[in-house]
C-alpha cells in the first residue's frame, strides 16, 4: 500500500531509482524533498499522446466518456467487486437518464468481461478496454474520470472534463497544473 504511513508516495524509500520522471512540478518537489533525488535527476515530462487513427469502430454518436483508472485493481481504493459494480452502474444510470451513452475505457489491468457484465442491463452503455485512446476521447461530448494518467487526452482534445473526488485520491495526485 504505497503511500500510506508506512510506505512514502510512489514507495520509492523501498525502492532505489538513479532517475525520476514525473509529470508535474509538484511531484518533482516531492521526489527532491521527502525521497533524496537531486534536482538534476527528476524530469518533467510524460509519455507520447497516441494520435488518432481516424477509425470509429461502432461508437455511438455523442456520449460521455468514463476512462477507468483500474484504481481497484491496483489496490489504491479499498472497495469490494460489489461497491465497484455499484458505482458502475449508478453511472450508467446517471449517464442515460440524461440522455447520453456512456463508453466505459477501461485501464490494462481490468477484467473486460466482468465490467460488460456490470453494465449488461444498460442498451446505451458500451465498454471498451483495448481501443485508440485519442479515438475514443475526440469523439466524446463529455470526459468523466479520475487521477489517471489517461486524462492528458481530454486536456489535449479540449473536452469538458468532470474529476471524481475521493479520500483515496489525495495520496496519488497528479499535477495537471502544469
Amino acid at each position: 500500500n504505497f503511500g500510506n504511513a508506512d510506505y512514502p508516495k510512489y514507495g520509492l524509500k523501498e525502492f532505489h531509482c538513479d532517475i525520476g520522471l514525473v509529470f508535474g512540478q509538484k511531484d518533482k518537489k516531492y521526489l527532491t524533498t521527502s525521497n533524496g533525488f537531486k534536482e538534476k535527476d527528476v524530469v518533467v515530462g510524460g509519455y507520447p499522446l497516441l494520435k488518432s487513427s481516424g477509425q470509429d469502430n461502432d461508437l455511438p454518436a455523442g456520449y460521455v466518456l468514463y476512462l477507468s483508472s483500474g484504481l481497484l485493481t491496483s489496490k489504491v481504493i479499498p472497495i469490494t467487486k460489489v461497491e465497484e459494480r455499484e458505482f458502475y452502474v449508478n453511472l450508467a444510470k446517471k449517464v442515460i437518464d440524461s440522455d447520453n451513452n456512456l463508453v466505459i475505457k477501461l485501464h490494462p489491468t481490468e477484467n473486460f468481461e466482468l465490467f460488460k457484465d456490470y453494465i449488461k442491463d444498460f442498451d446505451k452503455a458500451i465498454v471498451f478496454k483495448n481501443y485508440n485512446l485519442s479515438d475514443i476521447v475526440e469523439r466524446a461530448n463529455l470526459v468523466i474520470g479520475d487521477y489517471s494518467t489517461a486524462l492528458f487526452y481530454p486536456i489535449k482534445h479540449l473536452k469538458p472534463l468532470l474529476l471524481l473526488q475521493s479520500e483515496f485520491f489525495e495520496k496519488y495526485p497528479f499535477d495537471y497544473s502544469d
